[in-house]
């Protein structure tokens, strides 16, 4: 630890102004997440409001939510694109990503028949 010179000229630690930065650094975090959070809502709540507008079938929200699996696919790629984007998330989001694939084909391609030949 050094030692400091405050505004009344005695020396002291540094040690509370270390502290305080640490905890203002910490409240920006915890700001920027509490931003992105509400920031994630109100796109969830845009692209149900798109649905409910566009689709004279959707009922309300919650089917909206459920059964709506061009929705998922918007959703599931905004949330594997946000971890492509941090050098730690590269490869949940390229393993989420497949997963996704996966599940989406295995659970469309049964029993399937396009036209009358096919």
């Amino acid at each position: 630890m050094t030692m400091r010179r405050n505004n009344s000229g005695k020396q002291g630690l540094g040690l509370a102004v270390a502290t305080a930065a640490g905890a203002c650094a910490g409240f920006s975090i915890a700001k920027a997440t509490k931003r992105a959070r509400k920031s994630f809502m109100r796109r969830l709540r845009e692209d149900i409001d798109m649905a409910r507008r566009n689709d004279p079938a959707a009922t309300n929200a919650v089917v909206i939510v459920l059964s709506y699996p061009g929705l998922h696919a918007i959703w599931a790629h905004r949330v594997f694109h946000a971890l492509w984007q941090k050098p730690y998330g590269r490869v949940p989001a390229r393993l989420g990503s497949h997963r996704y694939i996966f599940r989406v084909v295995t659970s469309n391609s049964g029993g399937r028949h396009i036209g009358s030949y096919i």
